[in-house]
């Protein structure tokens, strides 16, 4: 959530108005949140917020952090809102304060999310401020210190060492909005040779429908590497329960929550329905409805939604 001030960037009466009104939203409609408050400082090294800007930025980490406490404390007693940090990127926040906020990161047990690398001009401008990569700023800084609490959004421009680095980290994927901007491909099949986790995103609002995210995972890596079959197991199969698993329990597992993203005894009824009659699904044998739904499909068959086992859609 990036949307915090006037647009001016001064603070509301209540400073957390923008964020408070997300999670009513939220609320009201049925579904879980997890809050990912967006730390934005500067447009680049040494450079002020541009005004388009201003509304992102806040004064200080101090003021940054205490809106978080605000938030965690009127969470707390709600088990469908979490609450997780979010520098913006290593062009946005400067080393000191990535340090401060992994520190309360650690102390309060709460994921990071960031942007890493999604363009040639991110890798260029660290290299000048920090002489690293963004993946080697943040693993400096302390926030890839906790295994599985740090995601790393985009991944595109990484290298073999960086890879390593998020070996024991999540990756989130943005495929429709990577391709819309033309950032390029996540190097998945390296990602997960090194034991990352990835997991699926919108990123932007241009299209919002998971199994195009999903299916787009895998036919990026087959333009990368002019292969087919890229993210299936080593004996070929898998390939749809891997993209499920990327849609549904490695997303739960990067927002902090591995209870959720899955049925389990004892467990909440998260679940969605598909419509196995849809002309998508209609003609398709029952041990495939996983793989053609997120190869061949849209998110038009689901239609049917569950949270905590009360009806949303």
């Amino acid at each position: 959530h990036y949307v915090h001030h006037q647009a001016d960037g001064r603070p509301y009466d209540d400073a957390n108005e923008l964020s408070k009104q997300v999670v009513r939203a939220a609320r009201d409609v049925g579904i879980r949140l997890v809050l990912l408050e967006v730390l934005y400082r500067r447009a680049g090294a040494g450079a002020a917020p541009l005004p388009e800007q201003r509304r992102f930025c806040d004064a200080s980490v101090d003021a940054y952090l205490r809106r978080v406490d605000d938030l965690r404390g009127l969470c707390a007693e709600d088990p469908s809102v979490d609450v997780g940090l979010a520098p913006h990127s290593v062009r946005a926040v400067g080393a000191a304060e990535l340090r401060e906020l992994a520190s309360y990161a650690a102390a309060h047990d709460l994921v990071i999310h960031a942007h890493v690398s999604e363009q040639p001009r991110e890798n260029a401008e660290c290299a000048a401020e920090h002489g690293s990569t963004p993946t080697a700023a943040f693993a400096a800084a302390g926030c890839l210190d906790r295994p599985r609490r740090f995601t790393a959004v985009h991944a595109i421009h990484i290298d073999a060492a960086d890879t390593r680095l998020l070996g024991d980290q999540h990756v989130c994927a943005c495929p429709t909005t990577e391709a819309d901007l033309g950032d390029g491909i996540v190097p998945a099949s390296d990602l997960r040779r090194a034991g990352a986790q990835i997991c699926l995103g919108s990123d932007s609002n241009a299209i919002i429908d998971l199994v195009q995210e999903a299916r787009l995972l895998e036919m990026d890596e087959r333009l990368r590497s002019r292969a087919r079959i890229c993210l299936a197991d080593d004996d070929g199969g898998g390939l749809g329960a891997y993209l499920l698993g990327a849609a549904t329990t490695a997303g739960a597992s990067a927002l902090g929550r591995p209870d959720l993203g899955r049925l389990a005894v004892g467990g909440p009824f998260d679940a969605l329905t598909v419509d196995l009659v849809h002309p998508l699904l209609a003609d398709v044998a029952p041990e495939h409805w996983i793989d053609a739904l997120l190869l061949a499909g849209t998110a038009a068959p689901i239609d049917q939604v569950y949270v905590a086992g009360a009806r949303r859609r």
